[in-house]
């Protein structure tokens, strides 16, 4: 499918989120806070083109 679509040799699609970690440790609050101050922790998941999730 992703051949058919111009992407020869693709497993599947990366979709990305923050989410944010109320309960972050205080000594690793800033490596991962971003511009909101909050930190957050990045959620990847990949997908085939008939999986749904």
């Amino acid at each position: 499918m992703g051949e058919y679509r111009g992407f020869p040799g693709m497993i599947g699609s990366i979709d990305c989120m923050h989410w944010e970690w109320k309960n972050c440790p205080t000594a690793w609050k800033g490596q991962y806070s971003r511009g909101s101050g909050k930190p957050t922790i990045v959620l990847e998941a990949v997908a085939s083109y008939d999986l749904w999730i």
